[in-house]
């Protein structure tokens, strides 16, 4: 990605507001165009377009500006339905007693944003505990919903994933999780259930931090919004005992450490690498730092560069390893 479109692109997707000195003046049509497509790649169009009103204002950005706020409004309204098909179901009679909670996307917009229009998301993820799937799939199945994809069994012999379609509409997917971790070998190093939540509210702010890094670092930090879902769960934590313990737990510290560490490095937010320094003594550290490096997290996802592929690849095999000891 060329370096004035990923300085716009980080410039601009902090949601407290342009947090770094933007290249120059505004992007030209050809530039912006290119801005708007990473910025929706990467999940930040809402945030982008934001924080760049008065920076897009020219004449000649005018039709590009209106076809991407259209973009961002269709997100919005998607996203709208979502919640609400949530809620039901989340009040549904077979559903409500079980020991399930709504993460991610919905619930980062809902907690930590201070517009949720800011953060998009396009299915419902849900994380359960293991004994209550089977029962959270019949519920799902009298609602209307089919099993459209399933990940293999995990080391509880129950699929770490199971993605269920709304059959009338096809557009509704509910992603039910045992484990954030869908890998079972990554599982030997790391791994975050619904159990290791226990303790506490599950949507709690240490509990949201740790959502985002782990949701973050298994995708190997593919896209910005999931950075700055961390950036801003770490601006909301509010007891870090409570964090700590819970990244014991689940055996999470090189996954908070590298990814606090870039979310400070990329948004030079001081809170973040606050917290990373909790984690310093771990196995691993500094060669994770090294695999996953700021200009990563604005790579272009439609064209990976090989070397970006190869990084990712070399992290995810670090995180199978338990990060006990120090460099």
């Amino acid at each position: 990605m060329n370096r004035d479109i990923a300085d716009w692109l980080v410039g601009l997707s902090d949601p407290a507001g342009p947090g770094r000195r933007l290249p120059g003046p505004a992007p030209d049509p050809k530039q912006f165009a290119i801005l708007c497509d990473q910025a929706e790649a990467h999940g930040v169009l809402a945030l982008v377009l934001a924080n760049g009103a008065d920076r897009f204002a020219a004449p000649q950005l005018d039709e590009l500006r209106q076809s991407a706020l259209s973009r961002r409004t269709a997100m919005y309204g998607f996203s709208v339905m979502l919640r609400q098909r949530a809620r039901a179901l989340m009040s549904f009679r077979g559903l409500a007693k079980l020991r399930a909670t709504i993460i991610k996307g919905m619930t980062f917009a809902d907690r930590i944003y201070p517009d949720r229009a800011l953060r998009r998301f396009t299915d419902i993820d849900v994380l359960i505990d293991p004994d209550d799937l089977d029962e959270a799939e019949r519920a799902l199945s009298r609602l209307g919903y089919v099993l459209a994809n399933a990940r293999p069994p995990g080391p509880l012999g129950k699929s770490t994933c199971r993605n269920w379609v709304d059959a009338a509409s096809g557009d509704v997917v509910v992603d039910l999780q045992v484990d954030l971790v869908h890998s079972s070998s990554v599982q030997r190093g790391v791994s975050l259930g619904y159990r290791e939540l226990a303790g506490g509210e599950p949507t709690r702010p240490a509990a949201l931090l740790l959502i985002a890094l782990m949701h973050a670092a298994m995708h190997q930090f593919e896209r910005l919004i999931q950075l700055v879902d961390v950036l801003q769960a770490a601006r909301a934590l509010d007891d870090e005992a409570d964090f700590a313990a819970l990244v014991d737990r689940c055996g999470a510290h090189l996954v908070a450490t590298s990814g606090l560490t870039l979310a400070g490095d990329v948004f030079a937010e001081p809170r973040c690498h606050a917290l990373a320094t909790r984690f310093e003594a771990i196995r691993n550290r500094r060669l994770a730092h090294w695999l996953i490096p700021p200009g990563l997290a604005v790579s272009d996802i439609e064209r990976p560069a090989i070397a970006t592929i190869l990084r990712r690849r070399l992290y995810r095999e670090l995180l199978k390893q338990p990060a006990l000891a120090a460099d």
